[in-house]
């Protein structure tokens, strides 16, 4: 599959959650939602973020932070009409060498995600990541102080020139 890869603003962010409801509410915190609900648009924490493109249509965007020299934090907003489509670990593989050309020190990718999340556990689990730790009553979420968890995936070696994190 061919995935195109653009760096996008806030204003960009917002639009593609703002024509997703069900996504906004299956991703989007209670603070993030909050922002919405009062126009202020989409405002994450300082990360870079990443329109993923197929076939020309801005299909999931991601959130990527350094919270180390060897180890981003991940956060993907998938299109929700495309969950169960087959279509994440390719875009996930591809995304991996996108990742390389930004942080040639990359050896692991974590994705934290609040435990009622379960879709997203499930999801990340089949494309390898395990679960390392947990924040404790540490989000609001649906107006709940519920815990993180923290999934992490250490990167396979790099074989001619590709960053190979699926199986």
């Amino acid at each position: 599959m061919k995935f195109a890869f653009k760096t996008i603003d806030n204003v960009k962010a917002a639009q593609f959650f703002l024509e997703d409801p069900l996504l906004c509410f299956m991703a989007l915190g209670d603070e993030a939602l909050k922002d919405f609900d009062n126009n202020r648009g989409y405002n994450p924490a300082p990360c870079t973020i990443t329109g993923i493109y197929h076939k020309n249509k801005l299909i999931c965007i991601v959130q990527a932070t350094l919270f180390t020299e060897s180890t981003v934090s991940l956060h993907l907003y998938l299109k929700s009409n495309l969950h169960h489509s087959g279509i994440l670990k390719p875009l996930h593989i591809e995304y991996g060498k996108y990742l390389q050309k930004y942080y040639p020190n990359l050896k692991k990718v974590m994705i934290i995600s609040p435990t009622p999340c379960k879709h997203v556990h499930d999801a990340i689990k089949g494309l390898g990541f395990k679960q390392e730790g947990c924040l404790t009553k540490s989000m609001i979420w649906r107006g709940q102080l519920v815990d993180l968890l923290i999934f992490g995936r250490e990167l396979l070696p790099k074989v001619e020139n590709k960053l190979l994190i699926g199986n």
